[in-house]
């Protein structure tokens, strides 16, 4: 028994010596392999440290050239400035602010600062590409001016120059300077186009720059608005290369540049020329995790010792497992989420207001869209801005006090019908087919006093001062500054006195205010529609006129004045007639004179 106890231990004791050895080996092993790794990362860390130390320097010298390459620019443009042609337009390089940029996004692009200017649709009418409303001087000349060219074969350039109110308002109706000649025809090759204009009376005006249809396409760049009437080289506006010197100025500021030389001086002394990096100088961040984690062969490193893969191993699982027996106790088992569970702040409401799928859904249920309705909406909340039907068909703008009416689509730049009030023009107008009608309660010209205007219009301006107009014009007595009269005006080419809805069988009036062009064309003419079956007559029995005036009857007969008291009625060419004195009646037969009395007292 003891013999085999004795073995029995002898065989323990060496086995414990085996295994002493070979942990010492192990222990061995492991820290050569951790010196081994330590060193060959140190290595790494050098060869990074020089990497990241040319990749600085080569950063600011990128910059400083980039600096310099901006600020020569900025010199050249200041240079090139002329004193006198001052460019009144902002944002002409590339169609920046205050360009109208909404419009560009919707259906226009920039190409190589120039505009590429198309209509969204000739039939629903034009849709101006951009604008830029500016303040002038009244009474004085400017030059506008512009490079154009066709997108193919030959094209319309369009730039109407809209009239604003003395605010800056739009007008309603909308009025333009000189329309016909803002068409400029221009071919594939590139022009300067210039426009010369007076402001007259206005001060605001806005300046829009389009295409005159889909079919006549051009791109329009290099704009200049100058005051006189001789236009000059392009050049931008002042303002903006004074803000253009600002970035520059602010990006490399001496603050900025001694900041830079003190971080690369830092980086020299502590860690470039040393080649090492203390502790606690080593700044272990997101972006660092990422860049290590980024080299494959440094996570091959890591994910090969198995001590780290079995820790991460199971301190994952852990987590999962007590993330997953969570959720299965607080949703899953309970079918509920409690109040504790649930985080609502600013950022998760932003975040369903901005998707608008959780709001279509929002939006979708009929109790939520109920209950909006039952709210009742106090009119002392509304303080302004645009209301709108769901069809939109009908706008109430409460800033410019008006009602548009719309029949089809909202691209109708000037809407099917609209009511406006509290302007110099109240209006009630109706526009469509390239035409108009319109009340327009105004003011006579030159006067306070009120004026009222009905009529049509050839075209889309509601104005009584142009040849398109055809109406009536109503003045005040007041108006008239000599005698105190009213004033009706009846304005048309032709004014037809009917009844019963105008028909021909009633047998009106025509008076002829023009006639077109012939061997007439200096005629008037104050006549009878229908004298195949009325008698027209001019006076009555019972109203007669006193004293007719008049050169002839027909074109046949003239009645004639001699001196003294003598009148009467001739052939066209005085060789026959009658010739009617006080005392006597002549006969006149191929110019010999013929007394009637002496024929009698014989």
């Amino acid at each position: 028994m003891s013999a085999n106890f004795d073995d029995q231990f002898n065989s323990l004791n060496s086995t414990l010596e085996t295994n002493s050895n070979n942990t010492t080996l192990a222990l061995n092993q492991l820290q050569q392999n951790v010196s081994t790794q330590f060193s060959q990362m140190q290595s790494t860390n050098n060869a990074k440290l020089l990497e990241v130390k040319s990749e600085l320097l080569q950063y600011t010298n990128s910059n400083y050239n980039q600096a310099n390459d901006r600020i020569n620019q900025i010199n050249q443009k200041v240079d090139d400035f002329k004193v006198g042609a001052v460019n009144l337009l902002k944002g002409t390089a590339n169609y920046t602010t205050p360009f109208n940029h909404s419009i560009i996004e919707n259906s226009g692009r920039i190409v190589d600062g120039y505009l590429y200017s198309s209509d969204f649709s000739s039939s629903a009418g034009r849709l101006w590409q951009t604008n830029q409303v500016v303040k002038l001087l009244p009474n004085t000349d400017y030059v506008l001016s512009y490079d154009a060219f066709s997108k193919s074969n030959i094209g319309t350039a369009y730039t109407p120059i809209e009239i604003l109110s003395e605010d800056g308002r739009d007008l309603v109706p909308k009025q333009y300077l000189h329309t016909i000649d803002t068409y400029k025809h221009v071919t594939n090759t590139k022009q300067r186009m210039t426009f010369k204009f007076n402001t007259g009376n206005n001060i605001y005006f806005r300046f829009h720059f389009t295409s005159e249809s889909v079919n006549s396409v051009v791109y329009i760049g290099k704009i200049q608005l100058e005051k006189g009437t001789i236009a000059t080289d392009w050049s931008p506006n002042i303002k903006d290369v004074e803000a253009e010197i600002k970035v520059v100025a602010d990006s490399i500021t001496t603050k900025a540049l001694e900041a830079v030389r003190g971080d690369i001086q830092y980086l020299r002394t502590n860690i470039l020329d040393t080649n090492t990096i203390e502790a606690n100088m080593l700044k272990v961040d997101n972006a660092f995790v990422n860049k290590l984690l980024s080299n494959n062969i440094l996570v091959n490193r890591l994910t090969a010792n198995s001590i780290l893969s079995n820790v991460i191993k199971t301190k994952t699982l852990e987590s999962v497992y007590q993330n997953v027996g969570e959720l299965r106790s607080r949703l899953i088992t309970t079918n509920s989420i409690s109040a504790n569970a649930i985080n609502v702040d600013s950022a998760l409401i932003h975040k369903l207001v901005s998707d608008d799928q959780f709001v279509n859904i929002l939006t979708a249920r009929s109790a939520f869209v109920d209950w909006i309705k039952a709210i009742d909406i106090d009119a002392g909340r509304i303080r302004g801005g645009l209301i709108r039907s769901r069809n939109e068909r009908m706008f109430w703008d409460l800033e410019h006090n008006n009602f548009d009416f719309y029949d089809g689509s909202v691209t109708n730049y000037y809407g099917s019908s609209r009511i406006v009030f509290h302007t110099t023009d109240n209006s009630i107008y109706q526009g469509y087919n390239g035409t108009c009608a319109f009340l327009n309660f105004t003011k006579s010209a030159g006067d306070n006093y009120p004026s009222v205007v009905m009529g049509t219009s050839g075209d889309l301006i509601a104005s009584s001062t142009t040849g398109h107009f055809s109406g009536i014009k109503c003045h005040t007595a007041k108006a008239d500054k000599v005698y105190n009269l009213s004033k009706v005006d009846v304005i048309a080419d032709q004014v037809l006195f009917d009844s019963h809805g105008g028909s021909a069988d009633t047998g009106g009036w025509t008076l002829e205010n023009f006639r077109v062009p012939s061997v007439h064309s200096n005629v008037r003419a104050f006549y009878g529609n229908n004298p195949a079956n009325y008698k027209y007559e001019l006076g009555q029995r019972e109203y007669k006129f006193r004293t007719l005036w008049t050169e002839g009857i027909n074109d046949t007969l003239r009645v004639v004045t001699y001196p003294g008291t003598i009148t009467g009625i001739m052939s066209d060419n005085e060789r026959y007639g009658i010739q009617i004195a006080n005392y006597d009646v002549y006969v006149l037969i191929n110019g010999r004179r013929v007394s009637l009395k002496q024929l009698v007292d014989r």
